[in-house]
């Protein structure tokens, strides 16, 4: 029951006994119980509880919560919310849980990097792909700054060059028998293991940061 026939039930609940002589027009005090029946005095206890029109009809009557209708219901998501948090929880705390979750193995000796991935021209190889929004966006970051550009200052600097790789490599789509992770395991047992993102760089290969 909701909307206008949820307000049009209230007050006619509130208005129910207007015309009743005998209604009471304050809560039961202390001593009244004394001139009152038992039954009469459960009954004036009851209508003082009910604040709603919800609350004046019989338990049968009555419609569970919108959010926990039955107990079962809620329990089982309980359940279903509690695991949920233990999976994500242990996919921070263990490493190897989290390879089993959200990663599938791949064999390293039998890798194979494409050959238009090693060479250095910006037109076949993907990792060095320009982006013309992402060249605008630092040019006027540079411009903008104190002092502006600089005689010396090289566009193709080595360290924008490697922002240009390790962004191609953030969003390239990689083939699946590619990896893009590796974990560590360090020789110590007191140490936990590492995963690391694997970097795609020309010439190179395949490398990563330890």
């Amino acid at each position: 029951m909701e909307g206008s026939a949820k307000m049009r039930a209230e007050l006619n609940h509130a208005l129910s006994d207007l015309n009743d002589p005998d209604r009471r027009t304050k809560k039961v005090g202390w001593f009244d119980w004394m001139d009152m029946d038992i039954e009469e005095l459960a009954a004036e206890k009851k209508r003082e509880k009910q604040q709603s029109v919800l609350d004046a009809l019989p338990k049968s009557m009555r419609v569970p919560g919108r959010y926990a209708p039955t107990f079962a219901s809620l329990l089982c998501s309980g359940i279903l919310a509690t695991l949920h948090l233990l999976v994500v929880l242990l996919q921070v705390w263990s490493v190897r849980f989290n390879i089993r979750m959200n990663y599938l193995s791949v064999d390293a000796e039998g890798v194979e990097v494409p050959e238009e991935w090693m060479e250095l021209d910006e037109d076949v190889n993907p990792l060095l792909r320009v982006d013309n929004a992402a060249n605008e966006a630092s040019a006027g970051s540079r411009g903008n700054s104190k002092g502006g550009l600089k005689p010396g200052d090289d566009v193709s600097s080595s360290k924008m060059l490697m922002e240009r790789i390790e962004r191609n490599n953030a969003t390239l789509h990689l083939p699946k028998h590619l990896p893009t992770h590796a974990c560590i395991t360090p020789s110590k047992r007191t140490e936990s293991s590492v995963l690391v993102p694997l970097l795609y760089l020309p010439t190179l290969g395949v490398t990563l940061e330890y």
